[in-house]
């Protein structure tokens, strides 16, 4: 599926895919770590604290991250981030 239009086609698939994919990988590991804080908080774990700041970071560099890409999407104007596909785009066409 990724290779289905050569270079071009798998760079704009596996954009197309981490845009899709991403969020959702990303938004689970969050709530798991978000259940491992309460469920350290519970027990009194000490390692609770280091949960919650490590949660808190991940959290913060995703929103830095999707904050980055919608800039680059916005000013280059594609929907991938400034990606323009030249797939079929040949000379003469």
């Amino acid at each position: 599926m990724l290779f289905l239009n050569g270079t071009n086609g798998l760079v704009t698939n596996l954009l197309t895919w981490v845009n899709e994919n991403g969020g959702i990988i990303v938004t689970i590991g969050l709530v798991l770590g978000v259940i491992k804080f309460v469920y350290d908080v519970i027990s009194s774990n000490g390692q609770a604290m280091k949960t919650f700041f490590a949660v808190l970071v991940a959290a913060f560099v995703w929103f830095g991250f999707n904050t980055i890409v919608g800039d680059m999407q916005s000013t280059g104007g594609g929907g991938n981030g400034g990606y323009t596909s030249t797939v079929g785009k040949g000379r003469g066409r």
